[in-house]
């Protein structure tokens, strides 16, 4: 639908204003809450939530652009699911940005596991998580907000790779790291560099692949993200608990890196994916 509504030179701001706005809603919603249950009761609270919730269902209706697809012929639902996995699997660029996130991700997942770092790496408790997630939280929104400089470069393929290397490292000064300010830091860059990759490869996916295929391409994308992100907050627990959290982002951090090395190195061609913004 995105693509509909802006012309394509724009799409790569657009993702970035689509994720910027979700992350500050996120940031906002349960202080705005909290506020409106302090102040005017829980019942109102709810009712005031009901109501912007209404209006964003109701907003999208003034949108003049259609979202349909360019006529296509029917097909059954296991012909078309066929035809989107063969397009992403023969796509240049897809496979590659697929599997740097899910590499890189099953590895390095640290979000959920805030509660774990505070109290393994800085003797905190629950003060400690609130800080490290609000420093997350500001670095992602910084992060998206960068990429609106970024959109201006061709190189949006070494973008990605640069970033998600960045990500990596400070993934090892994180786990190397005992002081909570700088760590406060680290994982603000973190939060950054992760959202700048997030919103990086949302746009590539956006930018090369045909519209009557993007709702699948997108769709395999979530899946592969949201698998990823299950299976790291297990595997990142699990090994936390047997040799510490700060080991376990040592590692994750170490083969992050070699996963970005060799995802340059054997698939060229997300390295040489140009798109020149008019």
């Amino acid at each position: 639908m995105l693509s509909r509504v802006v012309p394509r030179s724009l799409l790569t701001h657009a993702v970035a204003t689509l994720n910027v706005t979700s992350q500050l809603a996120t940031v906002a919603g349960p202080i705005l809450f909290w506020w409106f249950y302090e102040k005017l009761g829980i019942s109102i609270a709810f009712g005031i939530s009901t109501g912007i919730s209404l209006l964003s269902v109701a907003l999208p209706l003034l949108i003049r652009a259609s979202g349909k697809p360019e006529a296509v012929s029917r097909q059954s639902t296991w012909t078309a699911l066929k035809e989107g996995t063969l397009f992403v699997m023969r796509h240049p660029l897809l496979p590659g940005i697929y599997l740097l996130d899910f590499g890189v991700t099953i590895v390095s997942f640290y979000r959920q596991l805030f509660p774990i770092f505070a109290r393994q790496l800085y003797q905190l408790g629950a003060e400690g998580t609130g800080f490290l997630n609000s420093a997350n939280a500001i670095g992602s929104i910084i992060g998206t907000l960068a990429v609106f400089y970024a959109a201006r470069f061709s190189r949006k393929g070494v973008l990605v790779l640069a970033a998600t290397l960045v990500y990596a490292v400070f993934l090892i000064a994180f786990g190397l790291n005992r002081s909570f300010p700088l760590g406060l830091v680290i994982v603000g860059v973190l939060g950054m560099t992760d959202s700048m990759t997030v919103t990086m490869r949302q746009a590539i996916v956006q930018l090369t692949t045909p519209d009557q295929l993007l709702g699948r391409a997108a769709s395999i994308r979530t899946f592969a993200a949201m698998s990823a992100n299950n299976v790291g907050q297990v595997e990142v627990g699990m090994l936390s608990a047997i040799i510490g959290a700060g080991q376990t982002m040592l590692i994750g951090g170490v083969l992050s890196v070699l996963f970005v090395l060799i995802v340059w190195r054997l698939l060229p061609g997300i390295r040489q994916y140009r798109y020149e913004t008019q």
